[in-house]
């Protein structure tokens, strides 16, 4: 009786805790960069969605038969970036904050590449990587990856993003947060239209002290578990049956 309320007690505790847990698709990624001083935001949207966010005008980024020609990417694109979403508020601690666009890129949707980590954030949004001499392409056919920089500022304040209104379907983002390089949050989030995104942050000292506490109370039921079955196996040897 007693070893079956521990394993209860210990199901019930496992599945109490925030383990990470597969959710529907998402529309696009952000990963957001935090080092003590500085924040950095990354999306990855498909390119109908980076002109439907803002409605900012993206004319620039079609040529005359409204295709994206992908070589004309190979040079600095950070006031492109600043362009598009020159209506969005960057709120830190409460407060507006000066983001400027690291760079604007556009990929072919039909060839993935990794978006996992801050690198690869970095990587996507900075370096060209179609073949030279590319055909345009068609909207549908783009993938757009933008990167944002708040610096200097308090890495772990609170960080808000509010977008503007502008007849969109809401979108809802795959949200990865790292401190200094390290995995410490993922959730996904959803924006409405002209609404406020707001990506949540748990300082790691936060983190780190539940999930101690939780491995020592794993370790605790364990070593319970196991006096109750020895003494159980005890008794049993002591049991009047084994002498039949």
């Amino acid at each position: 009786m007693i070893r079956t309320c521990i394993l209860s007690i210990a199901i019930a505790l496992l599945s109490a805790w925030p383990f990470e847990v597969e959710a529907n698709a998402s529309d696009g990624q952000i990963i957001v960069s935090r080092q003590e001083n500085s924040i950095d935001v990354f999306f990855k949207i498909t390119g109908e969605a980076l002109t439907s966010l803002t409605n900012e005008d993206t004319s620039f980024l079609f040529d005359e038969v409204g295709r994206i020609d992908i070589n004309g990417f190979r040079q600095d694109t950070a006031p492109w970036g600043d362009q598009v979403f020159a209506d969005v508020s960057f709120i830190v601690g409460g407060r507006l904050a000066d983001a400027e666009a690291i760079s604007l890129m556009m990929h072919e949707k039909g060839e993935p590449i990794p978006f996992m980590t801050p690198w690869d954030a970095l990587t996507a949004v900075t370096i060209c990587i179609a073949p030279a001499n590319t055909p345009p392409l068609s909207l549908e056919e783009t993938q757009s990856y933008l990167g944002f920089s708040i610096y200097p500022i308090d890495g772990q304040e609170d960080l808000q993003l509010q977008f503007p209104l502008t007849g969109r379907n809401p979108v809802t983002f795959d949200v990865s947060t790292f401190f200094d390089g390290e995995l410490v949050t993922q959730d996904f989030v959803t924006l409405s239209d002209g609404g406020l995104l707001h990506i949540h942050y748990m300082p790691r000292s936060e983190t780190l002290v539940p999930t101690f506490y939780f491995q020592i109370l794993l370790l605790l039921l364990t070593a319970v578990h196991g006096v109750v079955l020895v003494g159980g196996l005890n008794q049993r040897a002591r049991s009047p049956l084994y002498d039949l």
